[in-house]
């Protein structure tokens, strides 16, 4: 439901009369930034319970807090600043929004606008510092259970239209894991945004429904949603028929007609293809041949996965998983031939790195690309075990445009204890790739 906000203060200096015109207008909003002539931040504790008392007695909400932070030159004192932004969390929680409006700070000369977007100064040499002030900010909100919403500086078309797609990635991106749902269920925090779960153990395609609605029952519990699965076919549920091995048609048709219409009942939007061992081209048989039968069969479920409002994301797997469709070269053309709504194309940075392939290969399929894994390359460990940088293929997705989902898919040696420095490292590692 869309709620209509007002700023207020642009109606009179006087409460009273900014409430007398929003309840005329039937506003019940308002983005608080100033009354009696005095900032949303200079009012004292007793202005802030008077306006929350008046407020209150007419029916009026809060949106936001219409806060200077951040409207005020880069080179400015930060902690004096910092002050400030802790007064805008006390008032925000006082009036009860969980909302605080930012700045994202000006250069200390004036941009122009002309024939290319640098002007009278660069706005690349301030990247650094703008984004740590704004981490700060926003941790500290975060801590305190409110959001930020960051508005940008006056920017000339070309300029805005590239920190607007810069900060939609920067600060969008969500971030999940792939983890058993019991695990998680068993975690006191849950740092990430949503939870990758197994096809073939969450879904149980072959087992009746009354077991997957038992297990879903469970799941539905927990406090962050499932949006993706992994791991979608057995190894006994081959897709390549050669003259030494049968594909069972019927079974395979159940299985994914099954593991779709259960997708959508859970809320899954995204199904992983990786199952090496059910796409592998046997030995003595044409790999062509083999990769045009996986072909014909995402053209199938691609209409299939339509009806139910899935994708399916081919994922390149290492040469020691697989022998076909290894890179992000190789799939991404294979799904450009096909061309099917349904089939998108997954980018695995562990997967990339084991078979050294360059974070640019990504580029060219950047339209196709709608899922991401990552792990590091070591024993294929949690974000930050090892210290591994994955920033040169995110700036890689930065460049593509990407701003959909990462999760992390590893081995975790203690969910509990990982969870929160892998997010932290990802997130970290994503900001500063951002250009």
């Amino acid at each position: 439901m869309i709620r209509l906000s007002a700023f207020a203060d642009e109606i009179s200096p006087d409460l009273e009369e900014q409430i007398a015109v929003l309840s005329l207008e039937h506003i019940r909003f308002l983005d608080l930034r100033g009354a009696w002539n005095t900032n949303v931040l200079d009012f004292t504790d007793q202005q802030v319970a008077r306006i929350k008392e008046t407020l209150d007695a007419h029916g009026i909400d809060v949106a936001a807090i219409g806060s200077p932070i951040g409207k005020v030159p880069i080179d400015s004192s930060f902690d004096e600043h910092l002050h400030r932004f802790e007064r805008a969390i006390a008032v925000a929680h006082a009036l009860q929004t969980p909302y605080i409006r930012i700045f994202s700070f000006y250069p200390t000369a004036p941009l122009k606008e002309g024939s290319d977007d640098s002007g009278a100064v660069n706005p690349g040499e301030y990247r650094d510092e703008v984004l740590r002030r704004l981490h700060e900010m926003t941790a500290r909100a975060c801590a305190a259970g409110l959001i930020c919403f960051v508005l940008p500086p006056r920017l000339c078309s070309k300029c805005y239209r590239r920190w607007a797609g810069n900060m939609r990635r920067r600060y969008h991106m969500r971030f999940g894991i792939c983890a058993p749902y019991r695990e998680v269920a068993t975690l006191e925090t849950y740092p990430f945004d949503y939870l990758e779960v197994n096809v073939q153990r969450f879904l149980t395609p072959e087992r009746p429904q009354e077991d997957f609605e038992e297990v879903w029952q469970e799941a539905r519990q927990l406090p962050i949603p499932i949006e993706a699965a992994n791991s979608l076919l057995p190894a006994d549920l081959p897709v390549v028929a050669t003259p030494t091995q049968s594909i069972d048609t019927k079974r395979l048709e159940q299985y994914m007609k099954t593991a779709l219409q259960r997708a959508e009942q859970v809320g899954i939007r995204f199904i992983v293809f990786g199952s090496g061992a059910a796409r592998a081209c046997p030995p003595g048989y044409s790999r062509a041949d083999a990769v045009q039968q996986i072909g014909e069969h995402l053209i199938r479920w691609s209409d299939w996965a339509q009806n139910h409002g899935v994708l399916i994301v081919l994922e390149p797997l290492r040469y020691e998983e697989t022998n076909t469709l290894n890179t992000i070269t190789e799939a991404g053309a294979f799904l450009a031939r096909i061309d099917v709504p349904g089939a998108r194309l997954l980018a695995d940075i562990y997967q990339m790195a084991c078979n050294n392939e360059p974070p640019e290969d990504i580029l060219p399929w950047a339209s196709f690309l709608s899922h991401v894994h990552v792990a590091e390359k070591q024993e294929r460990a949690a974000p930050g075990r090892y210290g591994e940088d994955f920033r040169p293929y995110f700036s890689a997705l930065h460049q593509a445009g990407y701003d959909r989902r990462i999760s992390i898919e590893c081995n975790w040696q203690n969910l509990t204890t990982e969870v929160s420095p892998a997010i932290e490292t990802l997130r970290e590692q994503w900001m500063a790739s951002a250009g």
